[in-house]
């Protein structure tokens, strides 16, 4: 379902060439009585209840095909907005099983401490290649990116953090546990990396020094610098056959459910009607559209504060259908658009 739920967000809803909202999880599923797992076929439905620049959230309804009842209602599937190109980095580093992916975990509660490389020489610090990392992965433009910025105010999270220390293995040849990573506090993570290499101070470790990191179990340790191998990607003619075979499946998906020119033959009907519903349940419930003028403020209905979701959706229709705008303080605006009463039903 959480699939489903994902088509409506990201394919009808949001549809993006650069972003994709991914799903965070979701809140709780209720199961009816009349719920038959051996039923073979069920309907679904789903629909939008909360809808900002953080987050969308979706819930979805599973009917009985012949007894019409719903028997199963996935509530809160939460969807946040990322980047197409930052989630194809991860994936990609995920799949190719490249250096990184696999950091070697680090005792709880223990420290990083600072391991020289066998004949560092003093050199410059490395904070400019690292926030080029990271302006790389996030895609944050990198006069955007400070040493006080905090590393989930550029989008550092447990997905991306996988992708930023691998680039950081390969560009230094420094293994860094994921979970010591993601505490830091902010941008000077840089100043731990120059720590950890001993830039800017000529040092020769010694084996004794390498013998008493590796007992004291660090969460950080050097690694030999090696390219990243690419053995394991698919090639691009893979993809365009991979491609080839799978992009006339939604056409052919279509054409099986009947749902061929759905939106321009049967979406419009059935949004008049239900939006007909929806302005004669609101004039019985003190908000009449068609005694309000243009600029005039829409009375919110009372409900229980457990419809407050079904409630919004109701307002949504009307929106939609252009009779009423949100302004700033989130007050329902009536427009000049008029109320069709030539809908049957």
């Amino acid at each position: 379902m959480m699939q489903f739920a994902g088509v409506l967000v990201n394919w009808f809803a949001h549809p993006s060439g650069k972003d994709v909202l991914l799903c965070q999880g979701i809140n709780r599923i209720v199961t009816g009585g009349a719920f038959d797992i051996t039923a073979r076929e069920w309907i679904a439905y789903s629909l939008l209840t909360e809808d900002t620049k953080e987050r969308t959230v979706s819930d979805v309804y599973i009917f009985d095909k012949k007894s019409q009842q719903v028997v199963i209602v996935f509530i809160g599937f939460v969807f946040t907005r990322t980047s197409v190109l930052v989630l194809q980095r991860s994936l990609r580093s995920a799949n190719t099983g490249g250096p990184g992916t696999n950091p070697t975990p680090a005792a709880a509660g223990v420290a990083p401490i600072s391991v020289a490389v066998t004949g560092v020489t003093a050199e410059s610090s490395k904070a400019s290649a690292v926030l080029e990392i990271l302006h790389n992965v996030t895609d944050v433009p990198m006069n955007e990116i400070t040493l006080d910025l905090a590393l989930e105010d550029i989008g550092i999270d447990s997905l991306l953090v996988t992708e930023v220390l691998s680039e950081i293995q390969t560009a230094f040849g420094l293994e860094i546990d994921p979970n010591t990573f993601l505490f830091f506090p902010n941008v000077k993570v840089c100043n731990h990396i120059d720590s950890s290499l001993g830039v800017g101070v000529a040092i020769t470790t010694k084996a004794p020094a390498l013998a008493e990191a590796k007992e004291n179990s660090t969460a950080i340790r050097i690694v030999p610098t090696t390219a990243p191998s690419t053995e394991l990607r698919p090639s691009l003619e893979h993809a365009q056959k991979v491609f080839a075979g799978c992009r006339d499946a939604y056409k052919r998906a279509a054409v099986d459910t009947k749902a061929v020119g759905f939106w321009e033959k049967c979406y419009p009907r059935q949004s008049a009607l239900v939006l007909a519903y929806v302005v004669e349940a609101f004039t019985q419930l003190g908000c009449d559209m068609t005694a309000l003028e243009a600029g005039d403020t829409a009375t919110m209905i009372s409900y229980l504060p457990k419809y407050r979701q079904l409630v919004r959706q109701y307002y949504r229709v009307l929106e939609d259908a252009g009779l009423v705008i949100v302004n700033d303080q989130g007050q329902f605006i009536r427009t000049i658009k008029l109320v069709d009463r030539t809908c049957n039903y």
